[in-house]
C-alpha cells in the first residue's frame, strides 16, 4: 500500500462524504418540513373546489422556517459530535464503554495484546498507541480510532482478548494498525460526527413519542401531539439512519480489503487474521457489541459489529466468507474449523526465527555492510516503507524490545517511571550540567522523582543509541495516563533540564518534538490529522529550513555543503535558497513545521526524500541524522520504520 497515496484518497473520499451527507440531510430536512407542517395545520384545507388543497397550499414562509430550524438542529447535533471526537481515539474508546488497560498491568490476556500493540508501533514507527477493552462485550471485535497516529487508541473486545490465539490477535492488531497508518481512522470519526446530525432527528423524535406516551393520562390533546410528532420524526429519522447505513457501507466496504491485505504484508501470516475471522465466524454471537452507542462506529470496527434489518445491503463490511476466502483460497467454508485452540508450543515454534533473526541499525558513523549501495537502500526503504511495515519490520521491532535494559523496559510501563525514564534521557554528562538538572528536578517535580531519575541514569549510559526513541515510544502511554496539572509540570521540568545549559542540543529538540506530537497533538492548518492541499514551493523557505537542520547535522563545513546540494537536488525547487550559510532557530523550525503539516501528502513525501539525500551525501548515517529525520516525520504525521541494515557475516 501507498502511505501518502492513501492520504490522498482518504482526502477524496472525505470529500465524496460531504457530498453524501449533503444529499441525505437535504432529503431529511425537506421531509421533516412537511411533517411538521401537517401536524401544526400548515396546509391548505381540502374543498370541493379544491380537492388537492392538502398537498399544494401550504405556507412557505412557514416551510422555510421550519426548514432553517431542522437545518440548525442536524448541523448543531453534526458539530457537538465532531468536537466530543476531536479528542481523538480515547473520546470513541470511553464512549462505548471501553476501559484503559494500564501499561505495567499483570493480567496475562491484558499483556499479550499490549506486547503485540508495543512490537507493531516501534515496527511502524507510529507512537505506541493506549490499549482500551471493551470488557462487557463477547463478541470478537476491535477497532482503532483517533484524528491522527500521535492520539490514536487500539480498542478490543474482552471476546477477542479471550477468544483468539496470538497468531489471531497479531493479525487484528495489525489490520487496525494499518487504519492507522493510512487516514481511515480520521475519516471514521469525521463520518460519526456528520452523521450524527442526521441521526440526532429521529433521537428526538423518539423522546418526544416517549414523553407524549408518559402522560398521555393527564394532558390529553398535548399529549397527542407529542406522540404524533414524536412518531411523524421516528419515521423521518428512520429515513435518516438508513442513509446514514448506507453512507458507512459505502464508505468503508473495500477499506476492510485493504486493511487485510496489509496485516498479511506486516505479519506474513495469512491463517493469523484468517483465523480471527473463522473465529468470528463460528462464534455464538460473532462480533456484534451490544453497547447502546455501538451502532455510532459501526463502520470502525474489524468485523460487523451491528446487525441491521437491511442485511447486506447496509452492511458496513464485506461478508466474513469472502474476506476469508482471500486471504485462505483452499479454506472449506467450516467455521468450525477455527473452534479448537492454538497449541501454544507451535505458536511459539512459529515465532522464534523472528528472534533469532534480529537485524541491526549500522554502528555510528560508519557505512554498514555492503558499503554505501546497501546504506541507501536502506535509508530509502525507510522513506518508501512509511505505512507499509512488513514481517522484518517486526522482528526489527520483538528484538529490540527484547534487548532493552529491564529497568528501563519497566520504567517505561507506569507513570512515574516513564516520567523518571525521559528525565534520565536529558541528563548531561558533564557534571556540573548534571548536577543543576538534578537541583532543577528535586525543585520542581514530585519527591523521589529526581532519585528515581539517577537510578536509572546508569542503565541509560549502558543502552545503545538506537534504542533511545524506542524507550521513548514505550514511555508515551503510561505518560498519557498524567492528569492535566501533571502533564504541564512534566513539561515544565522538561524545559528546565533542556535549558540547564544555555542550549538546545540535537537530541533535545527531537525528544521534545517526539513528545510533544503523543502528549499534546498539533491541530495543525485544518484541524487534528488534516490532509494539506499546499505544494513544497509554497512553503519553499520551510522546507529549506527544515533541510538545513538536516544539512548542519555534521559541524564539518564541506559535509554541510555536500547534503545542501544533495538536499537542493532531491527538492528540484530550492536551487534559489542557500542551505549551507542558513542558520537553525529552533523555534523558527518549530513554527516552520507546524506550517508544513499543511502540505499535501505526496509533497511530504518529497520533503522526506530530500532528507534523506543529505543524510546520505557523506555515505554514511550518524544516529543523530535519523533521530532527526524520526523527529520531523512524527510532526508531518509521516510515522518512519526503524532503518534497518544486515547483520554483517562473521568472519571467516
Amino acid at each position: 500500500m501507498d502511505f501518502f497515496g492513501a492520504q490522498d484518497a482518504a482526502r477524496r473520499r472525505a470529500g465524496w462524504l460531504l457530498l453524501l451527507f449533503a444529499i441525505g440531510a437535504t432529503g431529511l430536512v425537506v421531509f421533516t418540513s412537511l411533517l411538521l407542517m401537517f401536524v401544526l395545520g400548515l396546509f391548505g384545507n381540502v374543498t370541493a373546489d379544491d380537492p388537492t388543497g392538502t398537498l399544494m397550499k401550504f405556507d412557505g414562509p412557514a416551510f422555510v422556517g421550519f426548514a432553517a430550524l431542522v437545518t440548525i438542529v442536524i448541523a448543531a447535533g453534526s458539530l457537538y459530535k465532531i468536537l466530543v471526537l476531536s479528542r481523538g481515539g480515547a473520546a470513541v474508546a470511553e464512549a462505548l464503554g471501553g476501559r484503559l488497560i494500564a501499561p505495567d498491568t499483570d493480567d496475562a490476556a491484558s499483556r499479550r495484546v499490549l506486547n503485540l500493540v508495543e512490537e507493531m508501533a516501534i515496527a511502524s514507527g507510529t507512537l505506541v498507541p493506549s490499549l482500551y477493552v471493551l470488557e462487557g462485550e463477547a463478541g470478537i471485535n476491535a477497532f482503532a480510532a483517533g484524528l491522527t497516529p500521535a492520539n490514536a487508541v487500539i480498542g478490543v473486545t474482552q471476546g477477542a482478548v479471550d477468544g483468539l490465539s496470538r497468531d489471531q490477535l497479531q493479525g487484528v492488531i495489525a489490520h487496525e494498525f494499518s487504519h492507522i497508518l493510512n487516514g481511515d481512522m480520521r475519516l471514521n470519526i469525521r463520518l460519526a460526527g456528520l452523521l450524527h446530525g442526521i441521526l440526532l432527528i429521529g433521537l428526538i423524535g423518539r423522546g418526544l413519542f416517549q414523553a407524549g406516551g408518559h402522560g398521555a393520562g393527564r394532558r390529553g390533546r398535548d399529549s397527542f401531539a407529542f406522540l404524533l410528532v414524536g412518531a411523524g420524526l421516528v419515521a423521518t429519522g428512520s429515513f435518516g439512519t438508513l442513509f446514514a447505513n448506507l453512507i458507512k457501507a459505502a464508505v468503508s466496504r473495500q477499506r476492510e480489503f485493504l486493511a487485510d491485505a496489509a496485516a498479511v504484508q506486516f505479519t506474513r501470516n495469512p491463517q493469523g487474521i484468517a483465523g480471527a475471522l473463522k473465529r468470528i465466524g463460528a462464534a455464538s454471537v460473532q462480533g456484534l457489541l451490544v453497547h447502546p452507542r455501538a451502532p455510532e462506529m459501526s463502520h470502525a470496527y474489524f468485523t460487523q459489529g451491528v446487525s441491521s434489518f437491511l442485511g447486506r445491503l447496509a452492511a458496513t463490511h464485506p461478508p466474513l466468507e469472502t474476506r476469508i476466502r482471500r486471504l485462505d483460497p483452499r479454506w472449506n467454508g467450516r467455521f468450525e474449523e477455527a473452534l479448537g485452540a492454538s497449541e501454544p508450543g507451535a505458536e511459539a515454534q512459529a515465532r522464534a526465527p523472528s528472534l533469532a533473526t534480529g537485524l541491526a541499525s549500522p554502528p555510528e558513523g560508519v557505512p554498514a555492510a555492503g558499503g554505501v549501495t546497501a546504506l541507501a537502500q536502506a535509508t530509502q526503504a525507510a522513506i518508501d516503507g512509511i505505512g507499509r511495515p512488513d514481517e522484518a519490520h517486526l522482528r526489527y521491532a520483538q528484538s529490540l524490545i527484547g534487548a532493552l535494559h529491564p529497568a528501563l523496559r519497566w520504567a517505561a510501563r507506569e507513570p512515574y517511571g516513564a516520567q523518571a525514564l525521559v528525565f534520565a534521557l536529558l541528563l548531561d554528562r558533564d557534571a556540573t550540567i548534571h548536577r543543576r538538572q538534578i537541583a532543577h528536578l528535586e525543585r520542581s517535580v514530585e519527591v523521589g522523582l529526581g532519585g528515581e531519575t539517577e537510578r536509572l541514569y546508569p542503565a541509560f549510559l549502558a543502552t545503545r543509541r538506537e534504542h533511545r526513541l524506542p524507550l521513548l515510544d514505550l514511555s508515551l502511554p503510561a505518560l498519557r495516563q498524567l492528569s492535566a496539572p501533571q502533564t504541564q509540570g512534566f513539561k515544565a521540568a522538561l524545559e528546565g533540564l533542556i535549558a540547564a545549559d544555555g542550549r538546545v542540543r540535537l537530541f533535545e529538540w527531537c525528544l521534545s518534538r517526539i513528545l510533544l506530537s503523543g502528549l499534546t497533538p498539533d491541530s495543525g492548518p485544518g484541524g487534528p490529522g488534516a490532509v494539506g492541499r499546499a505544494e513544497c514551493a509554497d512553503l519553499a523557505e520551510d522546507c529549506a529550513l527544515v533541510l538545513s537542520l538536516v544539512a548542519r547535522i555534521q559541524d564539518d563545513g564541506d559535509a554541510i555543503r555536500l547534503a545542501s546540494t544533495a538536499a537542493q537536488q532531491a527538492m528540484g525547487l530550492l536551487e534559489t535558497l542557500s542551505l549551507a550559510e542558513r542558520p537553525v532557530d529552533h523555534r523558527a523550525l518549530d513554527q516552520a513545521l507546524a506550517r508544513l503539516q499543511g502540505l499535501k501528502p505526496q509533497a511530504k513525501h518529497q520533503l522526506l526524500q530530500a532528507c534523506a539525500a543529505a543524510i546520505l551525501a557523506d555515505e554514511k548515517v550518524e544516529p543523530a541524522e535519523l533521530e532527526v529525520l524520526r523527529a520531523v516525520g512524527a510532526v508531518l504525521d509521516c510515522p518512519i520504520p526503524p532503518l534497518q541494515m544486515p547483520v554483517p557475516p562473521p568472519p571467516g
